[in-house]
């Protein structure tokens, strides 16, 4: 398939498709809105899974006799960047990193969201947001 400059364009990932998902939701809670055709911010997203090995103490028989062994673990790595539309500069970045547990293999995707919204822990709510959010829980 191409696109309409006639670059090759490839599928997204289910994982990629909920990073995505996600990233657009943590944006909403903040007061942006999606707009495909005159975006003001574009978002770029960078996922990385590593394959490690790491050194863990194991207690040993005798007291001063403690023990290393090796450990095989998986080090995930999530960078998104908000990009200025009109002016293509970044003008956000932020990144979470952790090991990757079972669990979270078994279920990739809420781990993916879940990654997203810590990466934006960070992210400012929009000043018009903000305004909105605060009168809607004095209402209650």
């Amino acid at each position: 398939m191409r696109d309409p400059a006639g670059a090759a364009r490839r599928h997204a990932s289910l994982i990629e498709r909920r990073l995505i998902s996600a990233a657009r939701i943590q944006l909403e809670r903040r007061g942006y809105v999606f707009d495909e055709l005159a975006p003001d911010l574009l978002v770029n997203i960078a996922a990385v899974v590593e394959e490690r090995q790491g050194l863990r103490a194991t207690p040993g028989g005798f007291p001063g006799r403690d023990g290393v062994e090796t450990e095989d673990y998986r080090l995930g790595r999530l960078a998104i960047d908000l990009i200025d539309a009109r002016r293509r500069d970044v003008v956000w970045h932020s990144t979470a990193e952790g090991r990757i547990s079972p669990e979270m293999l078994r279920d990739a995707g809420s781990a993916a969201e879940k990654a997203v919204a810590a990466v934006f822990e960070g992210f400012p709510v929009k000043p018009k947001a903000k305004a909105v959010a605060a009168s809607a829980a004095a209402s209650r």
